[in-house]
């Protein structure tokens, strides 16, 4: 005969046994459907930031590219006032006030087509430097003869250690042609490559990035390990995707190490290449799933637990009834011998008796004149077993659900966090649309920074006609990108306090900027209706704006 609690927990056991084998086949296949979403929605988040950090560096090196073009107009009208004979702390006070502009310029320098140390050599830098070399003849220098073979375009040099500085810069070069074509020489600006770099680290995230050159040399890593003029392909083991990486479209694979993307930076002739590690990947979902199988596993303990206790209270009942029939029985074989046949027949009648009595009141089932077994007892008192079943699979039930909604909860992160986002953004346009309501920029930040962008590109062009300095112009140019940087990251991280006055104090110093020279230059100007039109203003508007459309 079994004992009470070896019945309860064989019981619990073949019960639980069962639904947990359901339970892991269903999370089984959730788990693997979980893993393949996180992989993808990392993926996509990489390969985005790869596209936003190539317009980041197109939009870069596009500065430094027009920061030459105008330093060279600069140094012609020099060349033109002086009758080419400029005056060597004149060129040189000229460059200083130009890299006032643009302070990531390292070096600025201009040099004609005579070697420096001959009688019609003309080499200035900005920090006063000259050659410790006499016989130094800089143009036949490669970088020189590199800048003469673009006849006019922007040449990059690949990145050199300069010696006096303790700094590997990059050079940016043109050469000089007057009104009627004739060559004047070559002007240089050099820029840090720590400068680039940084600009990587604050916008990888947790891929690697570099640049490439188009040898597959590293010139730029983000994170310092691999050294300068590295080949990237030997380092990383990726040969076989040099091919794709070296292409103007941008790429996207993978091996069983990395998740590989790239896009082509023009003008340069760069590469940037973004390595996402997969154990990165797996490490952040193997987190999510550790915690939903923590839950699952906790869920089906308990309920374990709770069938087992059920069981355990419902049993005892059974057991005694059994217990009370087989005593009876015994009674019969122990006092048969001793009572006569009248008392015998006496004996049994009461005995039939108490039998009838526990059948009438449902206790016992007789079958076949044999008391019933333990098993038969069990099958005549399923009716709570059933019950039984049907809440623990209603609580099966909850385990699914739970684990479904931690799924959504986690696959629906990033878009409640955009939501969220998206609320604050309508409430700073409406704070911003009540402010300034009168004004003449338009509403949301994006919007201001499209207008601000296009104003940089028209003032370029027309600076000189319109008399507006050039130094109003580069300030615009360097509030709108740090604006447009902010913004930028501002949007792919979780969106603080502080984070919140960067923003605004960025495009509070943009709108500044903005006012101030509507105010100050644009209403003195006899500009047609189409200037007024390319610049989105009105025409002949004579409104002056707040200098700031954030403050009272």
């Amino acid at each position: 005969m079994k004992t009470k609690s070896s019945f309860t927990t064989l019981f619990t056991l073949i019960y639980m046994s069962t639904i947990m084998v359901a339970t892991i086949t269903i999370m089984v296949f959730f788990f693997m459907n979980f893993s393949s979403n996180i992989h993808r929605q990392i993926e996509f988040s990489t390969k985005e930031r790869v596209s936003r950090l190539q317009e980041h560096m197109l939009y870069i090196l596009k500065t430094y590219e027009d920061f030459v073009r105008y330093s060279a107009t600069g140094v012609k009208i020099l060349l033109e006032t002086y009758e080419g004979s400029v005056p060597h702390d004149v060129m040189q006070k000229f460059f200083i006030e130009m890299m006032k502009i643009v302070p990531d310029v390292f070096l600025l320098y201009y040099s004609n087509n005579s070697g420096w140390n001959q009688p019609d050599g003309y080499l200035v830098f900005n920090d006063g430097w000259s050659p410790d070399d006499p016989a130094y003849d800089q143009t036949v220098s490669p970088w020189f003869i590199a800048t003469k073979a673009k006849n006019g375009e922007i040449a990059y040099s690949e990145p050199y250690f300069d010696i006096s500085y303790g700094k590997f810069v990059i050079m940016l070069s043109m050469t000089l042609f007057d009104e009627v074509g004739q060559d004047m020489g070559v002007i240089c600006e050099e820029i840090t490559v720590e400068s680039l770099e940084d600009m990587l680290k604050t916008r990888s995230g947790q891929a690697k990035m570099y640049v490439l050159d188009k040898n597959g040399i590293c010139i730029i890593d983000a994170d310092g390990a691999m050294p300068l003029e590295t080949n990237f392909f030997q380092k990383t083991n990726l040969d076989s995707y040099r091919a794709a990486i070296f292409t103007q479209a941008a790429f996207a694979g993978r091996n069983s190490t990395y998740v590989i993307y790239s896009a082509y930076i023009p003008g340069a002739d760069y590469y940037l290449v973004s390595l996402l590690p997969i154990a990165l990947i797996s490490a952040e979902v193997n987190s999510y799933l550790f915690i939903i199988l923590g839950v699952s596993i906790g869920i089906l303990l308990l309920s374990s637990l709770v069938t087992f206790l059920i069981t355990r209270n419902i049993v005892p009942s059974f057991t005694s009834q059994e217990q009370g029939a087989i005593a009876l029985v015994n009674d019969i074989d122990n006092v048969a011998e001793t009572l006569s046949d009248r008392e015998k027949n006496n004996r049994n009648q009461e005995i039939l008796k108490t039998i009838d009595a526990l059948i009438i009141s449902g206790q016992v089932k007789q079958s076949s004149g044999d008391m019933p077994s333990e098993t038969q007892r069990i099958m005549d008192h399923k009716e709570p077993f059933e019950s039984i079943t049907a809440e623990l699979a209603d609580n099966i039930n909850k385990i699914a659900a739970s684990i479904e909604n931690i799924s959504d909860v986690a696959i629906r992160a990033e878009e409640i966090s955009d939501e969220n986002r998206q609320h604050i953004d309508m409430l700073i346009k409406e704070i911003f649309r009540l402010r300034i309501r009168n004004t003449w920029l338009p509403n949301g930040r994006k919007n201001q920074l499209i207008m601000a962008k296009n104003w940089s590109m028209v003032l370029k062009t027309n600076a000189a006609t319109w008399n507006i300095p050039y130094a109003e112009v580069m300030d615009l140019v360097t509030l709108t990108a740090e604006a447009d940087s902010i913004l930028t990251e501002a949007q792919n991280s979780r969106r603080t306090a502080a984070m919140t006055e960067k923003c605004k104090a960025a495009f509070d110093a943009l709108t500044e900027k903005m006012c101030s020279i509507k105010n100050h230059y644009l209403f003195n100007l006899p500009l047609s209706d189409g200037d007024f039109s390319t610049l989105n203003l009105t025409p002949n508007d004579t409104n002056h704006s707040p200098t700031s459309p954030f403050k009272p």
